[in-house]
């Protein structure tokens, strides 16, 4: 959804396109909103808010992850490098910092302003000449970039600092405009939380089936240590207690098939979920790989009844 945005916005060639960054007290534009902001003509920021924070992360069923923790360092690598040349693509089209832009999205990014030939200019550490001085250190390793307002219009990734909306209006000599209200991105994103919502009641379903699936395997196991000590043994009462044993597992296995089928189904009621709503991060390719291995799991069962 976030591409799509800034794909509209950027083709928008008829008038200005404008972000005002407000949200009262502490509000901001972060994460794909900052990405959003950014593919304006301009950006106007209310005091006391801030831009940034614009990383990618993908939701699991045991939390949101960052990429490289769930795809591995070298498909993460691949999607964070995309990630980095989008958003720096998108600053510098406004003429705003690439760099500063990519280090709203890699923690690892580190910027410098430096003075060259009379004017500032944005660099990695490793870049610095012996004759630039440093004016200002923007991101530090470690961290994502986050500017405050003022911040943001010092280092020219906002245009100004606004008060309101009508202060905006007067800005842009728009005093007489007709501000029209669009409530259907607000809608969207209703619908979007509400998705959000029953994703999280999936994956609370899936973790209930995942411990008692893992408490019937660990009784199963019990049962097959018990059940090979007694074929050692010389009990008189051997014979029974093994059948009773082995039909003991044997319902046990049957419980586990029907979780495992629970689980698949839940499996694909995440997917089909992600394939309804595009935008949610939603990691498809270990759930088909959790499918795969529940259905090979519970033909094992069944081929041992």
């Amino acid at each position: 959804m976030m591409k799509r945005i800034c794909t509209a916005i950027t083709k928008t060639n008829n008038c200005r396109t404008v972000a005002f960054v407000c949200g009262g007290k502490y509000g901001g534009a972060y994460s794909a909103g900052a990405i959003i902001a950014l593919a304006c003509d301009y950006i106007y920021m209310a005091d006391n808010t801030a831009i940034g924070a614009a990383t990618g992360v993908l939701r699991t069923s045991s939390g949101i992850k960052d990429l490289k923790s769930v795809l591995g360092e070298t498909v993460g690598e691949k999607f964070a490098s995309a990630a980095r040349a989008y958003i720096a693509a998108i600053a510098e089209q406004n003429n705003r910092s690439g760099l500063l832009a990519k280090a709203m999205v890699d923690k690892d990014i580190e910027v410098l302003e430096v003075t060259e030939e009379g004017k500032s200019v944005f660099i990695e550490p490793q870049n610095k000449k012996t004759d630039q001085s440093v004016l200002h250190v923007w991101s530090k390793k470690g961290s994502l970039l986050t500017l405050t307002a003022a911040e943001a219009v010092e280092c020219g990734m906002a245009d100004k600092l606004i008060g309101s909306l009508k202060e905006l209006t007067s800005e842009l000599s728009l005093t007489k405009a007709r501000i029209v209200k669009n409530n259907s991105i607000l809608k969207a994103r209703r619908k979007f939380e509400a998705s959000e919502q029953k994703l999280e009641k999936i994956y609370a379903k899936i973790d209930l089936h995942k411990k008692r699936l893992g408490s019937l395997r660990e009784q199963a196991n019990s049962l097959v240590d018990e059940y090979n000590r007694l074929n050692h043994s010389y009990a008189c009462n051997r014979g029974r207690l093994m059948r009773e044993i082995a039909a003991d597992r044997k319902q046990l296995l049957y419980s586990s098939s029907g979780i495992l089928k629970k689980l698949i189904s839940e499996y694909k009621a995440v997917i089909d979920l992600k394939e309804l709503h595009t935008d949610l991060q939603v990691d498809i390719v270990a759930f088909k790989k959790a499918i795969n291995s529940a259905k090979v799991e519970r033909k094992e069962i069944e081929d041992v009844h």
